[in-house]
């Protein structure tokens, strides 16, 4: 045509795409950053092609389910934690993202520039290079003369050898189509399939090690808080001795039966608090999220919150709530002094032996800070309760009939209260009166395996044994390592008539650390 052709960047082709020392490579399912290969799984890997495809644009988290999971039997957990793997894949900052960012409740954006495909070094094609006048008359190199000789053999040879190139071809392609089916269902074997989740006991770094109350007793506030969050499978409630932290998160999560564990570190220096939180994803060992925290101590109620709505946005999406629901199980008062005393008598409860003396003076220092404070009154109410149950003190009733009763007026609608009150009645009758309140308590999460424990001693007491034993293993069905279900399980055996079974759940439970009685004083048969 007589003009110089014009150079010009072309966008990346198909399949393949380069943006800041990263190529990702959809036909050879390879991602590399600087040069070095980047695991992925197979989801992960999928999630990222179709956010660079749609570069620029906010791609939602439904569509991204849809395209990716086919949004069968998934929660919105699964594309949190695919998320989290391409992040640190790619090095990229969730704080300040340079490739993946998140439209917080709607979805993620690829903010990556694209660039260019680089050209290949090759030797340019004849056919494509404009004719040399200088050299248009020479003879062509002995090769070339031959082939153009011959052009009827070399065509015959190309087709000769074509077929073994497609074979080949298509054997790597079924062996590595093969290999990431088998991959995607070992992963999808092994990880759990609904939302999960362990809630360890919070560590503290404070001088003080006795301040490690106020940091267990803030993990065990939040477990019971995403309890209550429909769709979320809460794990039981681990000690800090039965938790081996030398386990990384994968053994741990495989230990636990979780595909996420939430952990935290709390520091108090006077009136400052700092948390440091992070959920990791059990199956791949990745860090979901992770953020510190540093305020006045007066903020725990709303850092408590944060946290909390974090951990449920990343397993199961926005909540319909907001959170609301979540802020109100974690701010149980607005008093730190009353709510700091509170968690002093929870942790006593959970002491070995302790028959609740501790544990009430602290309940009622909190109620002197806090007239209003119903977890705390209800506190009170159950341990009075247990009092009467087991010295059959008069004054033990009155007291525990009087604090239920003010703790039914500051808030019935709590699981804690009408637990409470299941209690109150289960020690006094009216039986009838007592299932109703455990009933209305089993609808919280957070105090269930209490509610239906409390309902099999109240049918012991009416010397239904069958029903009783079938309802104590209706609450270890919900949490299997709770100690005192077991031995009172072991004890209705044991007057069943069933030695060996009973010496079994006895074992149980004496393996077990004691955690929160459930009925009747520590340990005791009930």
């Amino acid at each position: 045509m007589g003009s110089e052709p014009t150079t010009r960047a072309e966008p990346p082709g198909p399949g393949r795409y380069r943006f800041g020392g990263i190529v990702l490579d959809a036909a050879a399912h390879t991602l590399t950053r600087d040069g070095q290969p980047q695991a992925l799984e197979p989801k992960a890997f999928a999630v990222l092609l179709e956010l660079v495809g749609h570069a620029g644009e906010l791609v939602g988290r439904d569509q991204l389910l849809d395209a990716v999971w086919g949004h069968r039997h998934v929660t919105p957990g699964v594309l949190t934690r695919a998320i989290a793997q391409l992040r640190t894949a790619l090095d990229d900052d969730p704080h300040h993202p340079r490739y993946i960012q998140t439209q917080h409740a709607l979805g993620y954006r690829f903010i990556g520039t694209l660039e260019p495909e680089e050209p290949a070094a090759a030797a340019p094609m004849p056919a494509c290079e404009p004719s040399d006048p200088a050299t248009a008359g020479d003879p062509p190199p002995q090769a070339d003369r031959r082939t153009a000789a011959y052009p009827e053999i070399e065509r015959r040879r190309g087709l000769r050898r074509q077929p073994w190139h497609w074979l080949a071809f298509a054997g790597l392609l079924f062996a590595a189509l093969a290999w990431n089916a088998w991959q995607r269902k070992a992963d999808e074997a092994h990880r759990p399939v609904e939302a999960s989740i362990a809630v360890l006991p919070f560590t503290t770094l404070s001088d003080d090690q006795q301040d490690r109350y106020f940091a267990e007793g803030l993990a065990a506030e939040m477990l019971n808080a995403l309890a209550g969050v429909h769709g979320i499978r809460v794990a039981a409630w681990i000690p800090p001795e039965a938790v081996d932290r030398k386990l990384d998160i994968k053994a741990l999560g495989a230990k636990l039966g979780v595909a996420t564990v939430l952990d935290a570190s709390v520091r108090r220096d006077g009136q400052r608090l700092r948390i440091s939180a992070r959920l990791s994803d059990t199956t791949s060992g990745y860090t979901l999220w992770s953020q510190n925290y540093e305020h006045e101590t007066s903020a725990i109620f709303d850092t408590q919150t944060e946290i909390a709505n974090e951990v449920a946005t990343a397993l199961v999406g926005v909540l319909p709530d907001a959170g609301a629901s979540l802020r109100k199980r974690l701010t149980p008062t607005r008093n730190v002094a009353a709510f700091d005393a509170y968690l002093r008598g929870v942790q006593a409860l959970m002491q070995p032996g302790e028959h609740g003396s501790a544990a009430l003076g602290h309940f009622q220092e909190a109620l002197a800070k806090d007239a209003g404070f119903a977890r705390a009154q209800a506190g009170i109410c159950r341990i009075e309760a247990w009092r009467f149950e087991a010295h059959h003190n008069a004054d033990a009733y009155e007291n525990a009939r009087m604090a239920c009763l003010r703790a039914a007026n500051m808030d019935p609608g709590i699981g804690i209260v009408q637990l409470a009150l299941g209690d109150l009645y289960r020690a006094n009758g009216p039986p009838a009166k007592a299932l109703e309140h455990y009933r209305l308590a089993e609808a919280d999460p957070a105090v269930r395996t209490d509610a239906i424990a409390g309902q099999a001693s109240v049918f012991a007491a009416e010397g239904d044994m069958e029903k009783a034993i079938e309802t104590f293993h209706r609450a270890l069905a919900i949490d299997p390592d709770d100690a005192g279900v077991h031995a009172a399980l072991g004890y209705q055996q044991h007057l069943a008539g069933n030695p060996r079974e009973a010496i079994t759940s006895y074992r149980r439970a004496t393996t077990l650390i004691r955690r929160t009685p459930t009925c009747g004083a520590p340990m005791a048969p009930c």
